[in-house]
């Protein structure tokens, strides 16, 4: 039986969902003298891959925050982050959520990209190698070496599981690169020994096949892992300094929104059709910085280059927003 699933990962089953557009915001007042200024150009661009990441872009925009801060904003859905990094050189996005492996390793070949603001960080149980019941591995510490599936090579999924399996001493790993929808079958079938999924997929694969947990990759050196934030070129945000300090103003309240799991939960369905109310509300939920931290982004940055993902040392600090390098 196949599964529908994803991660930030990269190849998102074939399901592109429709963009959703919200009226033109006009700029106002957010309290006493604070006025959201009246942008010549109020409407942004932001893509996004429809995942649990996502949650406090939809929540901002049921509660009117965006508005709030003088912003049109216009969701467009994306099926992979290789499609994001893509459309922000070219400008048809001006701001995405994509993994930071995906824009750092973007930015250590060169690509000129400024960090917007921070999106997810993993929790207990978010990002995980899971098996079936009946499946050919019980344990991955005891198996040679491991047929992991994962969406893409040298992205977040294979990064954080060869992290992970490090701290129970599995080195020697074998990653196939498997659609999301065929994992399922292909654990059925025995053909590996377990695959990685995200939440909320997580869930969705645990009710749909009886997937069990084998190994939490959100542990050691990935614990509290940061996952994903808000990118935009380094030539857009030169040009709207402005926009984007609204932007950065109006996520932030939607990520506080967002700590609380319940609003999570119930925005989920709306923007990732696969999974229904029953699924969401049994999804484990991580983190949703309210802050731009380098220091704490620069832990993803040091891994990558330790992992040898990227040809060097990245200085995240150089990716932030002026004001924001020494946080």
């Amino acid at each position: 039986m196949a599964i529908v699933t994803s991660g930030r990962v990269r190849t998102l089953m074939g399901v592109a969902l429709a963009a959703v557009t919200v009226l033109v915001a006009t700029a106002c007042t957010s309290g006493g003298s604070d006025a959201a200024p009246e942008l010549e150009n109020p409407t942004l661009r932001v893509g996004y891959i429809p995942l649990i990441d996502d949650a406090p872009l939809f929540i901002g925009q049921s509660k009117g925050i965006w508005k709030k801060h003088g912003i049109n904003l216009e969701p467009v859905a994306l099926s992979n982050d290789q499609e994001v990094i893509t459309q922000l050189k070219n400008g048809t996005l001006d701001v995405a959520i994509a993994s930071y492996v995906t824009m750092f390793k973007a930015a250590a070949n060169g690509t000129e990209l400024e960090i917007e603001g921070e999106a997810y960080q993993a929790a207990k149980n978010t990002i995980a190698l899971v098996n079936l019941p009946d499946g050919r591995s019980k344990t991955l510490k005891d198996v040679a070496r491991p047929t992991i599936l994962v969406s893409s090579i040298e992205d977040v999924d294979t990064l954080t599981t060869r992290s992970a399996l490090q701290t129970i001493g599995v080195t020697d790993i074998n990653f196939v690169v498997s659609p999301f929808e065929q994992m399922g079958q292909q654990l059925q079938d025995k053909k590996a020994d377990a695959a990685w999924i995200v939440e909320p997929y997580l869930t969705q694969a645990q009710q749909i096949l009886g997937a069990n947990i084998l190994l939490d990759t959100a542990r050691g050196a990935t614990q509290d892992f940061p996952i994903s934030g808000y990118v935009s070129s380094k030539k857009y945000a030169n040009e709207n300094r402005q926009k984007l300090e609204q932007f950065r103003k109006a996520l932030s309240e939607s990520q506080g929104l967002a700590a609380n799991p319940l609003t999570v939960q119930q925005v989920l369905p709306e923007f990732i059709k696969q999974i229904d109310v029953s699924t969401a509300s049994l999804v484990n939920i991580g983190r949703f910085p309210t802050t731009l931290n380098a220091i704490r982004l620069q832990r993803v940055a040091n891994l990558m280059d330790t992992s040898n993902m990227i040809p060097g040392a990245l200085q995240v600090s150089k990716l932030m927003p002026p004001g924001y390098a020494a946080s």
